[in-house]
């Protein structure tokens, strides 16, 4: 496989990643969106860090619990690919447009 396959598949994997966590938010499907975050992820959010999947998990649906209406559309994104170490590292950026209905 060739460099820019490589970068090509990566693309299409983190790509499909956004739209699966916006998704599983529209659904409200814990277990989905759950599994967009690394076992090891952290989550800066409302005045809090929360660590690991697990407890990103639980916070997010204690929040979701008083929020009777989510749609999140998500934009293009960009992406940004280097090599470090011989792997292939990537950051990116996506706005993502929220709507939600208060209790």
């Amino acid at each position: 496989m060739t460099r820019e396959d490589t970068h090509f598949q990566a693309e299409i994997e983190l790509r499909d990643l956004v739209s699966r966590y916006s998704d599983a938010v529209n659904r409200r499907d814990a277990e989905a969106w759950g599994q967009t975050w690394s076992r090891e992820a952290s989550w800066e959010i409302m005045g809090t860090v929360q660590q690991g999947r697990e407890s990103i998990v639980e916070f997010w649906s204690q929040v979701m619990s008083g929020i009777p209406l989510v749609l999140q559309e998500p934009t293009f994104g960009t992406l940004d690919f280097s090599v470090a170490s011989s792997e292939l590292q990537a950051t990116g950026r996506w706005y993502i447009h929220e709507i939600t209905k208060g209790p």
